[in-house]
């Protein structure tokens, strides 16, 4: 069939532990509103010769790595990926969901608004966007976490993240490093529009040791622009603790 929606609970057991293009090979629209555990390696529209139309998830996920590419992209539910969550998708919304992977969670988007979504990302936290990348404001209360940096690969053209708080842990004695590709607009209240602007970051410290937070420009000319850099977890020798790059 060409689609497909789960309103119970479907477990995949015995010889069937991925989802793949064999499973269902012309599904081109996805819903689910239940429960969907597959054991290994999930994977919509991503393997075969054409992606899904439609997914959206309304439920709860998890699966060993899951990867989505759709053209449209819908998530209100749960999704939790200890391989990694990978998405691409022309257009996406992620609202009242949470989304956990325990490797890295790669969203690579035409357009893509956030807004009242937890994600955690295990290691890298990672963003390719070129149209709109944004969230409703201020009272979209977002939280993204990730434990190696978080990365904007390329500027998308519209979009910003100030109703979003990023949290970027660093395990003990680490380094983690972080690309942001915003414009450089100087010290002025126009680099807080259309720049990927983020409400909060917290810098988190974890472990006994001093970990180092490096960031880096992602084509040479780059800016971060934070409404509140959060610096409380770190100690008094924060500057050792912080590297930032002349791009």
């Amino acid at each position: 069939g060409r689609s497909f929606t789960l309103q119970g609970t479907l477990n995949l057991s015995g010889i069937i532990h991925d989802w793949t293009y064999a499973i269902a090979p012309t599904l081109r629209y996805f819903t689910n509103n239940g429960v969907l555990n597959i054991p290994n390696n999930a994977n919509f529209g991503g393997d075969g010769p054409t992606n899904y139309a439609v997914f959206v998830n309304n439920g709860t996920i998890t699966a060993g790595s899951e990867t989505i590419n759709s053209t449209y992209y819908q998530n209100g539910g749960s999704d939790s990926a200890s391989g990694g969550f990978f998405l691409t998708a022309a257009a996406g919304i992620i609202e009242n969901a949470s989304i956990s992977s325990g490797q890295d969670a790669d969203f690579n988007a035409g357009s893509l608004k956030i807004n009242k979504a937890s994600i955690f990302a295990g290691n890298s936290l990672n963003f390719n966007v070129t149209d709109s990348l944004y969230d409703a404001g201020s009272s979209s209360g977002n939280q993204l976490t990730c434990n190696n940096g978080f990365n904007l690969l390329g500027k998308p053209a519209t979009g910003d993240l100030l109703g979003t708080t990023i949290t970027s842990a660093a395990l003990t004695g680490a380094e983690v490093d972080s690309v942001w590709a915003g414009e450089d607009r100087g010290a002025v209240v126009s680099g807080f529009s259309n720049n990927v602007a983020i409400g909060v970051l917290v810098l988190s410290p974890q472990g006994v040791r001093e970990p180092l937070f490096f960031f880096g420009g992602a084509d040479g000319a780059n800016g971060l622009y934070v409404d509140d850099l959060d610096l409380s977890h770190l100690s008094t020798t924060y500057a050792d603790m912080l590297q930032i790059d002349p791009s």
